[in-house]
């Protein structure tokens, strides 16, 4: 459990382990599982940015407004769909998004505004791990 504006809730979990006290420590192990070119993560930054930035575009609306209606959950499920799109397109996509389990994440987030949140968090925290371990363009 974890306190949150004075409540106790229940801890916020996805299937894959993820959760609010652990989703730094799995971003970096993620990132350290990444392929190297260098010593360095071979997926630019570029590549990942434009994940996050997908992922702001909702996290800003939610945060705003407090809730995931219909409208959000179909964003958020868009989201799965082009991370399906880039990895396709991308081995280091794939191996980001398989690693990360991020679209398995998504599916569970529904209309959960707590779960949207930790996803975003573990998200940026990869984005910042990545960016921390010497991934660059």
């Amino acid at each position: 459990m974890y306190i949150k504006q004075g409540k106790v809730n229940k801890l916020e979990q996805f299937k894959n382990g993820v959760n609010t006290t652990n989703y730094a420590d799995e971003a970096e192990r993620v990132v350290d599982l990444l392929e190297k070119r260098n010593g360095k993560p071979a997926l630019t930054t570029s590549q990942i940015r434009n994940i996050l930035a997908r992922g702001n575009e909702i996290y800003n609306i939610v945060r705003n407004t407090g809730v995931i209606d219909e409208t959000m959950a179909s964003q958020i499920r868009y989201l799965e769909v082009r991370l399906a799109y880039d990895s396709g397109r991308e081995r280091l996509v794939r191996d980001l998004c398989d690693k990360s389990k991020l679209n398995e994440m998504i599916k569970e987030i529904g209309n959960d505004k707590e779960k949207f949140l930790l996803f975003h968090r573990y998200l940026e925290s990869i984005v910042a791990y990545h960016r921390f371990k010497g991934g660059n363009d």
